[in-house]
């Protein structure tokens, strides 16, 4: 019983297991399309956040 246990487990750590070097990738582009937004978004700072924006 025990060793079904532990096939079962390298199994689901094989089909649901995590790389970190794929992680780093991850966080790395998200962290680049959240700077990215951000940049797009700076443009209309003044619209929102001051007297001559858009009522």
């Amino acid at each position: 019983m025990e060793k079904e246990k532990n096939n079962l487990g390298a199994t689901l750590e094989k089909l649901f297991g995590l790389d970190l070097r794929s992680l780093a990738l991850f966080r790395i582009g998200l962290a680049l399309i959240i700077i990215t937004d951000l940049i797009i978004r700076a443009g209309d700072l003044t619209a929102h956040y001051s007297d001559a924006g858009v009522l």
